[in-house]
């Protein structure tokens, strides 16, 4: 006996795989929920990151920063003195090469 596929039948298992899509998708918010709040979906990942320093946090807002200063002082303030100066050199040495480009 074959089972026909009706309009209803289709819905309902439509309805059972969002909802499954959507259970996954909770848990996974759920288990990291500093990545998904709102202010992540709000504020740039600059802003973020100047927040968390502001707070203190200053590891999560060095890995957040995108702007080479920030991330090195937040390293700095961190006691990762070796991360902070290899940001800076690398920084130094970026805007060296661009201004002999421009000579």
């Amino acid at each position: 006996m074959k089972l026909l596929s009706t309009p209803r039948t289709i819905l309902l298992s439509a309805s059972a795989a969002s909802l499954v899509l959507f259970v996954a998708v909770l848990v996974h918010v759920l288990r990291q929920p500093e990545r998904f709040s709102l202010i992540g979906l709000v504020l740039p990942p600059d802003q973020q990151a100047q927040r968390q320093f502001r707070r203190g946090a200053f590891v999560e807002a060095a890995q957040r920063f995108t702007d080479p200063y920030w991330q090195a002082a937040a390293y700095y303030r961190a006691g990762d003195f070796k991360q902070a100066a290899g940001i800076i050199r690398a920084w130094i040495r970026y805007r060296r090469r661009s201004t002999m480009a421009t000579l």
